[in-house]
Formats: structure tokens, C-alpha cells, sequence
């Protein structure tokens, strides 16, 4: 059985629910299956990608890719039939669960032992193998890659950009550490960004998620009214924005979307369920964000 530590969906819940996408049309994959053993016991949860029928540019929706967020995955299996009329009117890409070990152990890593006797990067977003280096733009950041997840799931990341170009992405995140959430606004169309960026924090506002007016992030990253501008942190998100990105050494177009949203809910100072229910009204919020965005 799952860890119960703490109050959320069960990974086999959030599963089931993805499945019924298969009724309306929706393509379903597996990037990656790891395995590993946890408790004596060997566990298996696959990182899957769900796409809608319609081919094209698209929305992107990415949850999970830290373990110990929950909000996100469970609010998306909780809103998945809103997440389906949507995917008749417009290409999706919905990567629903990107660490799926890390969500059954409630790590932040999929490896986090290896982590914290390293300190090694194990994000499986963690993009810098494609990411131009910012003094030196001809070489990616890293050659190295953080794990195998993150392998994989970039991989299928650039693979998919191709045939769904990303024109909005949305990733539903959460931090333990925070009393206020604040939202991550990038992409190549500056002025949809402040747009796209507005409408959510008063999604946010609306569902009693605090922001800061002004200040920093703990990472030293200004914030502006519960927005933080143009983040470059390596991840995924990033990945989608870049106009050039580094394949074995050459420099290439890359994904360009017009806008990249994080959204950050303090997990210190509320409920899961009150972090659910803000996932779930950004998940209800999307057609407005497709349509500001001319998805639609």
C-alpha cells in the first residue's frame, strides 16, 4: 500500500481517472517505466503522456513534477472531465504525473536518496541538457542528465513539440515552504504574457490563494503583483519558451510558445484541499487562457 502520511489521492486513483480520457478519443503513452524497489516490494508506476485527438498547436498542461505536490495531480484527476470537453475543441498535451514514484514515496526526486547524499540535480524536468548556456550559447548547460526520468520525459517533450507546438503551457506546482503562492509568467509574446499572467493570479485571488504584492521568491526572483517574469531555472517550462535550444552541439529552433505559466500554492500555510480546489479552478480557467492565447 501507498504511504499515508498525508491526505490525497491514491496513485491508482489518479490512474483510473486518466483512463477515461480513452473514451473521448485521447491517445495515451508510456515515456517511461521505471522500477525500483520500495519496501522490499518492487513498484512500477509509468510516466504517461495523454493527447487529445485534434493535432496542431496546444495547450500543454504538466503536473507532478515534484513528488511532494499533490495538489495538481489530484486536482487534475478531479477535473478530468473538464479537461476532456476541452480536448474536442483544441489539441492538449497532458503530462498529468511526471514523477509518478515520487508522488507514491511523497519524495520531491525520484532518486532523492542519491540526491541528498549528492546533492545532484534530479528533477525530472530538469531541462539544461537542451538549454543554451548564457555565456556561452553554442554549448547546452549540462551535458549530463539528471536521471533517467528527466531522459526520457525531455526527449518526448521535443518529440511531441513537433507535431503540438506549444502555445500556452500551464504547470501546476506547490511549495512546502510558503506562506504565499506567486505565479511564473514567460514565453516569446510579452504582451499575452502580462495578460495570461493577470488572469490567473485573480483565478487565484478569487479561490483565497494569498499572493505578494511585491518582494522575492526564495529563490531572489522579483516578484510583481504575485508575478514572477521571465524565469530561467533550466526546467521544462523554460524548454517550451526557448526560441534556441542545443541538439548534440547544434543550435536549433525550439519550442517558442507564446506563453509559459508556473503556478506556486503555498503549502505551508493551506489545506490540500484548498490547494486542490485552486488547481481545479485553474483547470477551469483554461478555455479563457486558450482563447486569450487564440487557441480558440
Amino acid at each position: 500500500m501507498e504511504p499515508k502520511s498525508f491526505h490525497r489521492l491514491q496513485i491508482q486513483e489518479i490512474y483510473s481517472a486518466l483512463d477515461t480520457l480513452k473514451d473521448s478519443g485521447w491517445h495515451s503513452e508510456t515515456i517511461y517505466s521505471p522500477k525500483e524497489l520500495w519496501k522490499g516490494k518492487e513498484i512500477s508506476f509509468p510516466i504517461m503522456v495523454y493527447t487529445s485527438p485534434k493535432i496542431g498547436g496546444a495547450l500543454w498542461i504538466i503536473s507532478g513534477i515534484h513528488g511532494e505536490e499533490p495538489a495538481g495531480p489530484c486536482a487534475i484527476a478531479k477535473s478530468i472531465d473538464v479537461i476532456k470537453k476541452l480536448g474536442e475543441d483544441i489539441p492538449i498535451i497532458l503530462l498529468p504525473l511526471c514523477n509518478p514514484h515520487g508522488y507514491f514515496k511523497n519524495y520531491r526526486y525520484p532518486h532523492q536518496k542519491e540526491w541528498a547524499e549528492h546533492g545532484k540535480n534530479q528533477s525530472v524536468g530538469d531541462s539544461e541538457f537542451y538549454l543554451p548556456d548564457l555565456k556561452h550559447p553554442s554549448k547546452p548547460r549540462s551535458y549530463a542528465r539528471s536521471c533517467p526520468e528527466s531522459r526520457a520525459l525531455i526527449s518526448k517533450v521535443l518529440e511531441l513539440a513537433k507535431k503540438y507546438p506549444p502555445v500556452v503551457s500551464v504547470d501546476l506546482h506547490e511549495d512546502n515552504l510558503l506562506d504565499k503562492g506567486y505565479v511564473y509568467c514567460s514565453g516569446t509574446d510579452y504582451d499575452l504574457m502580462e495578460n495570461v499572467a493577470r488572469y490567473v493570479t485573480g483565478i487565484l485571488e478569487k479561490n483565497n490563494i494569498p499572493l505578494p504584492e511585491y518582494g522575492e521568491t526564495r529563490f531572489r526572483e522579483p516578484i510583481n503583483k504575485g508575478i514572477v517574469f521571465g524565469s530561467m531555472d533550466s526546467s521544462i517550462d523554460e524548454l517550451l519558451f526557448s526560441r534556441k535550444i542545443v541538439i548534440d552541439n547544434r543550435v536549433v529552433s525550439g519550442p517558442s510558445s507564446k506563453v509559459s505559466v508556473v503556478v506556486e500554492t503555498p503549502a505551508k500555510s493551506l489545506s490540500l484541499s484548498a490547494r486542490i480546489n485552486a488547481h481545479s479552478a485553474v483547470i477551469r480557467s483554461l478555455k479563457k487562457i486558450s482563447k486569450l492565447t487564440g487557441l480558440i
